[in-house]
Protein backbone atom coordinates (compact mmCIF):
# COMPACT_ATOMS: atom_id res chain seq x y z
CA UNK A 1 0.00 0.00 0.00
CA UNK A 2 1.58 3.30 -1.42
CA UNK A 3 1.11 5.86 1.52
CA UNK A 4 1.00 8.53 -0.93
CA UNK A 5 -2.06 7.30 -3.17
CA UNK A 6 -4.06 7.20 -0.19
CA UNK A 7 -7.00 9.92 -0.67
CA UNK A 8 -9.96 11.12 0.70
CA UNK A 9 -13.14 11.89 -1.56
CA UNK A 10 -15.78 14.06 -0.55
CA UNK A 11 -18.63 13.58 -2.29
CA UNK A 12 -21.39 16.28 -3.34
CA UNK A 13 -23.67 14.36 -1.19
CA UNK A 14 -21.33 15.06 2.24
CA UNK A 15 -20.45 11.43 2.07
CA UNK A 16 -16.72 10.59 2.00
CA UNK A 17 -14.14 7.63 1.19
CA UNK A 18 -10.99 6.83 2.05
CA UNK A 19 -8.62 4.75 -1.01
CA UNK A 20 -5.85 3.74 -2.69
CA UNK A 21 -5.74 5.12 -6.35
CA UNK A 22 -4.38 2.37 -7.98
CA UNK A 23 -5.00 2.76 -11.32
CA UNK A 24 -5.93 5.74 -13.94
CA UNK A 25 -6.82 6.35 -17.75
CA UNK A 26 -8.25 8.51 -19.85
CA UNK A 27 -11.96 7.29 -18.86
CA UNK A 28 -11.59 5.08 -15.24
CA UNK A 29 -9.96 5.16 -11.80
CA UNK A 30 -9.18 2.29 -9.94
CA UNK A 31 -9.65 2.40 -5.93
CA UNK A 32 -8.98 -0.29 -3.54
CA UNK A 33 -9.84 -0.84 -0.31
CA UNK A 34 -13.07 1.55 -0.81
CA UNK A 35 -13.56 2.36 2.68
CA UNK A 36 -16.70 5.07 4.04
CA UNK A 37 -15.36 7.45 6.60
CA UNK A 38 -18.64 8.28 9.03
CA UNK A 39 -18.58 10.92 11.70
CA UNK A 40 -20.64 10.94 14.89
CA UNK A 41 -20.14 12.59 18.27
CA UNK A 42 -19.16 10.56 21.34
CA UNK A 43 -21.77 9.94 24.23
CA UNK A 44 -21.87 13.04 26.66
CA UNK A 45 -19.05 14.52 25.16
CA UNK A 46 -18.69 17.42 22.07
CA UNK A 47 -16.38 15.55 20.86
CA UNK A 48 -16.59 13.94 17.31
CA UNK A 49 -15.72 9.92 16.80
CA UNK A 50 -14.34 9.05 13.46
CA UNK A 51 -15.36 5.92 11.72
CA UNK A 52 -14.73 3.70 8.97
CA UNK A 53 -17.06 1.06 7.46
CA UNK A 54 -16.95 -0.97 4.41
CA UNK A 55 -18.06 1.68 1.40
CA UNK A 56 -20.08 -1.97 -0.29
CA UNK A 57 -20.82 -3.85 1.69
CA UNK A 58 -21.87 -6.67 -0.42
CA UNK A 59 -19.06 -5.72 -2.91
CA UNK A 60 -16.56 -9.00 -3.31
CA UNK A 61 -14.35 -7.01 -5.46
CA UNK A 62 -11.04 -5.71 -3.69
CA UNK A 63 -10.50 -2.89 -6.05
CA UNK A 64 -13.71 -0.90 -7.55
CA UNK A 65 -13.23 1.62 -10.77
CA UNK A 66 -14.61 4.70 -11.53
CA UNK A 67 -16.16 6.22 -14.80
CA UNK A 68 -14.08 9.92 -14.31
CA UNK A 69 -17.41 11.59 -15.70
CA UNK A 70 -19.09 9.92 -12.85
CA UNK A 71 -16.01 11.53 -10.54
CA UNK A 72 -16.50 14.83 -11.83
CA UNK A 73 -19.81 15.13 -11.54
CA UNK A 74 -20.15 13.75 -7.64
CA UNK A 75 -17.07 14.55 -6.11
CA UNK A 76 -15.94 17.96 -4.70
CA UNK A 77 -12.58 17.48 -3.02
CA UNK A 78 -9.65 15.09 -3.50
CA UNK A 79 -7.34 15.75 -0.47
CA UNK A 80 -5.05 13.78 1.42
CA UNK A 81 -5.36 12.57 5.13
CA UNK A 82 -4.22 13.46 8.19
CA UNK A 83 -1.49 11.11 9.74
CA UNK A 84 -4.28 9.82 12.52
CA UNK A 85 -6.74 8.74 9.76
CA UNK A 86 -4.05 7.43 7.68
CA UNK A 87 -2.72 5.13 10.20
CA UNK A 88 -6.30 4.01 11.21
CA UNK A 89 -6.90 3.18 7.34
CA UNK A 90 -4.09 1.16 6.82
CA UNK A 91 -4.60 -0.34 10.22
CA UNK A 92 -7.77 -1.85 8.78
CA UNK A 93 -5.92 -3.61 5.92
CA UNK A 94 -3.35 -4.83 8.04
CA UNK A 95 -2.43 -7.51 10.69
CA UNK A 96 0.15 -5.29 11.94
CA UNK A 97 -0.81 -2.45 14.59
CA UNK A 98 0.42 0.76 13.97
CA UNK A 99 2.39 2.60 17.13
CA UNK A 100 1.17 6.29 17.70
CA UNK A 101 3.71 8.92 17.12
CA UNK A 102 3.77 9.68 20.56
CA UNK A 103 6.64 9.36 22.97
CA UNK A 104 6.22 7.31 26.27
CA UNK A 105 7.63 7.73 29.88
CA UNK A 106 8.05 4.83 31.70
CA UNK A 107 5.13 4.40 34.14
CA UNK A 108 3.13 6.50 31.99
CA UNK A 109 -0.06 5.22 29.44
CA UNK A 110 0.25 7.43 26.52
CA UNK A 111 -3.29 6.78 24.48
Amino acid sequence: MSEKNIKIFKFVNGQEIIAEIVGESDSDVTLRNVLALHQQMKPNTSELALGLAKFLPFCGDEEITFQKEFLDKNVMLVYNPINDIKRKYQEAFSSIVLPNNTIGTPGIING
